[in-house]
């Protein structure tokens, strides 16, 4: 069953980025995207979080000691999806993920990281939701938590997928088109011998 609203604990910025997860490998913090170990966002996150030498020593002994795995949002000018942040480069954190549960802890972390970089902002309500944002991340007792888009984002992330499904299927039927102008003409050619 879904948690009502009487039991929300938590609402927070829905960042519009990449999702970033740092992890240890060989001895070194890297960061990972939601989807890849491997792409340009990870390789941008693993750049932006080993900048400061007590932030990857932090963040080290949170994965290795403390068992929990800080997360961050990703945001750059090349990595834009809806909302623009102008210029901005760099993590927002979002809180950590328990190793044992999975669960994220949103308040955790948030006095601490705020000395390194932006956090994502808490709201008092999940009722007005300011405009050219995402949206919020509405966090329950239980743990669980749920992604409240903006109108605004929905409508323009929308106008941007179609723009991107024309391109694709137009892109398509020229290569359809073109492969059966070259498959007749081929054929034609075959008759003529």
């Amino acid at each position: 069953s879904h948690p009502s609203l009487e039991q929300v604990v938590g609402v927070y910025e829905k960042v519009d980025g990449s999702l970033g997860i740092p992890y240890m490998w060989n001895n070194f913090l890297h960061m990972a995207t939601k989807g890849s170990f491997v792409s340009e966002q990870a390789d941008v996150g693993s750049e932006l979080i080993c900048q400061d030498e007590f932030l990857v020593n932090r963040v080290q002994f949170m994965l290795q000691v403390e068992k929990k795995t800080p997360i961050f949002e990703i945001i750059y000018p090349e990595n834009r999806v809806v909302v623009d942040y102008a210029n901005r480069r760099e993590l927002i954190y979002i809180g950590n993920v328990d190793h044992e549960t999975g669960l994220i802890n949103y308040e955790e972390g948030r006095e601490e990281f705020s000395q390194y970089m932006d956090v994502v902002k808490k709201y008092d309500s999940y009722e007005n939701i300011p405009e050219k944002t995402e949206g919020f991340v509405v966090q329950f007792k239980d743990g669980q938590c749920a992604k409240i888009k903006s109108d605004w984002y929905s409508n323009l992330h929308r106008l941007t997928v179609d723009r991107d499904l024309y391109k694709d299927v137009l892109s398509s039927m020229i290569d359809d088109d073109l492969n059966w102008i070259k498959d007749v003409k081929e054929a034609e050619f075959a008759k003529e011998l």
